[in-house]
């Protein structure tokens, strides 16, 4: 095992160390939730940390691996969830003042099943409130700490990053688990949509939620995939197909890409974008073919109208899901921004609610015919870098050199809101560091139900590029490795 504090460990790494008897499930769960209070203070990423029955369960998979049960390569790995999603016995706040004190009795089905698979819940972490946003305050940025995290899992994405916990948890509706993914320099994927279940999860929006991991590494994702998805009788949007052995397919493909057709988008997915951004894309892009990939330009020609399709879609949707609360005094509680989604939601009239979901029958044939010529199809993941909240702690402007000026909440969105649509996997990655020394992702997409693809290639890039190179500034210089 490296010299160095355990939390830092991958889970395969980790999973290595523990059937080695290099180190112990409390080990691993002593050093993270130390490791979290000396380090939230720069992430302040966490709502609840369940100490006790972290080191309960540690103890538990100790004995477990003793005597020779083995529940997979999770078995004692901590992980975080996002706190819009159920955890027995925990507060769920969803980061509104309209939740007050409720405690689910039960897990989320995703919460359940990484249980089942050995791994050992630290707590919650923070979101944006309802999942209505890509800053998630008060939360910052491991790599310099004052930055938001994107959102709105972006406490979930800032404690993976900040070694506060192996794997996180969140919900990816807009792009809720990649843009904070890509802003914080880790993995996270976007699954199918009904590759995992969503029971136990606060909804955004019915059509377009999924949950999926954030991990610091391509085949942590995997592993941690595989334990989360499956059908799921609650789930009525749950899909019956089949889970592969994702980890153990990487190990067989091996790290080359040749004969995979990697396709690059010649419109939307590079219109206004940030320099540093394109710069770390073009040479990610130059890796793959340096595997032996081969480049092939595409068109996805009705990306262009996802962003316009995506809120006309979330924001009816919203309105009905919070269409008690806005009825009352109880509104007033809501933040602002969540209320005013809301309310525009209930200005969205039937026929301009069709006319989106045919829009997005649009995008999704795009996409049909994209993957008729290519395997995967790359694109930055966000826009621009992390951003500090300088006069608003949600809404941040961002200008680029061409003098286009957008939020963040388009700039982080903009380039995964047509794969949220078309409910196709994708899959984060960090290619790099901007000037400022802040993160930039690269978006792998690929077919429905095709996660292997992306896992593959992701694999492949993370082993040649080797990046990042180092680990998030503001907590790193905490406790130098």
């Amino acid at each position: 095992m490296r010299a160095e504090r355990p939390h830092w460990l991958t889970a395969s790494e980790a999973g290595v160390a523990l059937r080695r008897r290099e180190l112990s499930a409390r080990d691993l769960a002593e050093d993270t939730l130390r490791w979290i209070e000396e380090s939230d203070h720069v992430t302040r990423a966490w709502v609840t940390v369940t100490r006790d029955e972290a080191l309960a369960a540690a103890d538990a998979a100790d004995r477990e691996l003793a005597r020779g049960l083995d529940r997979g390569p999770l078995h004692g790995i901590p992980f975080t969830v996002k706190d819009l999603i159920a955890v027995r016995d925990v507060p769920m706040g969803v980061a509104s003042k309209l939740v007050g004190g409720f405690v689910p009795r039960s897990d989320a089905t995703v919460v359940a099943r990484l249980r089942r698979a050995g791994a050992i819940c630290l707590g919650k972490t923070v979101t944006h409130e309802f999942a209505f946003g890509s800053t998630s305050p008060p939360v910052r940025n491991p790599w310099d700490g004052e930055s938001v995290p994107g959102g709105s899992s972006g406490g979930s994405a800032a404690a993976v990053a900040a070694g506060q916990a192996t794997i996180g948890v969140g919900t990816d509706c807009c792009c809720s688990v990649r843009n904070p993914a890509a802003l914080n320099g880790i993995c996270g994927i976007r699954p199918t949509f009904g590759r995992v279940s969503a029971t136990g999860a606060v909804p955004a929006s019915l059509s377009l939620d999924t949950l999926g991991p954030l991990c610091r590494s391509v085949r942590d994702i995997a592993l941690a995939l595989e334990a989360m998805a499956g059908y799921d009788a609650a789930d009525p949007r749950s899909s019956t197909a089949p889970v592969p052995d994702f980890a153990s397919a990487l190990d067989a493909l091996g790290d080359g890409l040749t004969g995979v057709r990697v396709g690059v988008p010649r419109s939307h997915f590079f219109d206004h974008v940030e320099p540093d951004v394109e710069r770390n894309v073009s040479a990610a892009l130059d890796v793959l073919e340096s595997l032996g990939a081969t480049l092939r330009q595409v068109d996805v020609p009705h990306a262009r109208h996802a962003s316009n399709v995506f809120f006309v879609i979330v924001v009816a949707e919203a309105a009905a899901l919070q269409h008690e609360h806005l009825r009352g005094p109880s509104a007033r509680l809501l933040g602002d921004d969540v209320r005013g989604w809301a309310e525009f939601g209930n200005m969205i009239l039937a026929k301009d609610y069709l006319r989106a979901q045919q829009m997005r029958a649009l995008i999704v044939a795009d996409w049909e015919r994209t993957f008729e010529h290519v395997d995967v199809v790359v694109t930055p993941a966000t826009a621009a870098v992390a951003k500090r909240p300088i006069d608003h702690p949600v809404q941040i402007g961002v200008e680029y050199p061409d003098g286009f000026e957008e939020d963040v909440l388009f700039a982080y969105g903009r380039y995964l809101m047509p794969v949220s649509v078309a409910g196709l996997p994708g899959l984060v990655l960090p290619c790099g560091l901007s000037s400022e020394g802040l993160p930039v992702g690269l978006q792998l997409v690929a077919p429905a139900f095709d996660e292997l693809t992306v896992l593959r290639v992701g694999a492949a890039f993370e082993r040649a590029a080797g990046v990042p190179a180092t680990r998030p500034s503001a907590v790193a210089a905490l406790a130098p490795a």
